[in-house]
């Protein structure tokens, strides 16, 4: 099969485009690279904080034994995946430009791994896209040092090399879009609690069902005429504004994490006289320029809990992560749904002594000092309401 026919080097190019839109299809792109080059090895790997990523990994003719091998011990010590930040993006080159032969030959790479397994490493690659913590690369590897198949494979790199570069940047717009659109309002409509995305004047940019169910309430808050939220004390709307140009401040931080735990619950009363609503805010880093428009000046999340409402945080999630035990499980569930530490201690029929040197486990395990931190932990998964609640 001669790669560089019209009618080859065509569908080549349209399971390109193909997988730009649908990731499964790099199988068949790689299949057909297969019929080409039979012999070879052929990966197709992408790599998150130098660890393979879940997301893609494509291969051929990759014995199952190497590639445990590889994810379990042996991409720690790759020279190509170490040296990846030495390759240009979009252009092929041969494995010696990253590596000579003479350094690899004394690696544990080489000799524990690539040998063994009879990998081939008279390789040609490309590095497809890199960035923060990540890199994509697609290679070719051979047993046997052919200069004419090795010209040929490079040949064929460079040929593909814009449209492969360009399919992975119109996958991650794609992704961009659908998960900054239609799916993340739809996401956010599930929330149980009402949740608002700020600018960073405070203004409100969205907000999901659950917040517009609390807004036609009356109860607690309004939305003003330029699109501010009201509490019915004053001394509460201009906290909130405060509040919310401080996650601004931290949005543009360059650690806007460190101080995020410094924005503490406020509480907002309400006309009815029922209990105060409460609300907590985050920076949201994450937003800027990467979501989709209603979103994308987005600073700050604003979630408000309504203690009369039945509907729980569960922690479920929290203990499993953090190895809490059942009694911790409990009495986190208790704090951060809002109950004093001593009425937990008298609903669990334990002394408040006890509770508080629990309470202090859980924080030490979850690494919160401060209940306001262990609450915001919770429910930065929020709960899902289900269908009976709509």
């Amino acid at each position: 099969m001669d790669e560089f026919e019209p009618a080859i080097l065509t569908e080549l190019i349209g399971r390109i485009y193909e997988a730009a839109a649908d990731s499964a299809h790099w199988g068949d792109f790689l299949s057909l690279i297969e019929q080409i080059h039979p012999d070879a090895r052929l990966a197709l790997f992408a790599h998150e904080n130098g660890r393979p990523s879940t997301a893609l990994s494509v291969h051929k003719n990759f014995p199952a034994d190497a590639l445990r091998a590889y994810v379990d011990y042996y991409v720690t010590n790759s020279p190509h995946v170490e040296r990846a930040h030495l390759a240009p993006v979009g252009r092929a080159i041969d494995g010696e430009a990253i590596i000579e032969d003479r350094e690899l030959h004394t690696t544990e790479h080489y000799n524990d791994f690539t040998r063994p397994y009879r990998l081939g490493y008279h390789a040609t690659g490309i590095l497809l896209e890199r960035g923060a913590g990540r890199m994509t690369a697609l290679s070719i590897a051979n047993q046997q040092n052919d200069p004419d198949q090795r010209e040929r494979q490079r040949r064929l790199f460079d040929l593909l090399a814009p449209h492969l570069v360009r399919a992975f940047r119109l996958h991650r717009a794609l992704v961009t879009r659908i998960a900054g659109g239609e799916a993340a309002q739809a996401a956010f409509d599930r929330w149980a609690q009402a949740a608002f995305v700020l600018n960073a004047a405070g203004r409100v940019i969205s907000f999901n069902e659950a917040a517009a169910a609390l807004l036609r309430s009356c109860d607690g808050l309004v939305l003003g005429r330029e699109g501010q939220l009201l509490s019915a004390n004053e001394a509460q709307t201009r906290e909130l504004e405060l509040a919310a140009r401080k996650c601004a401040s931290l949005a543009n931080a360059a650690k806007a994490e460190i101080g995020a735990s410094d924005l503490d619950g406020i509480l907002l009363p309400r006309p009815s006289g029922r209990a105060p609503l409460r609300a907590m805010i985050w920076p949201l880093p994450f937003l800027n320029g990467a979501a989709a428009p209603h979103f994308a000046q987005g600073t700050a999340l604003l979630v408000v809990f309504d203690p009369d409402r039945a509907q729980r945080t569960p922690v479920g999630w929290l203990a499993k992560q953090y190895r809490l035990s059942p009694a911790e499980e409990r009495l986190a569930g208790a704090i951060i749904n809002g109950v004093p530490l001593a009425t937990a201690a008298e609903q669990f029929g334990i002394r408040l002594s006890t509770a508080r040197q629990r309470l202090k486990d859980i924080q030490t395990k979850t690494q919160c000092r401060r209940q306001i931190d262990l609450v915001r932990l919770a429910l930065s998964f929020p709960d899902v309401r289900s269908d009976e609640d709509r």
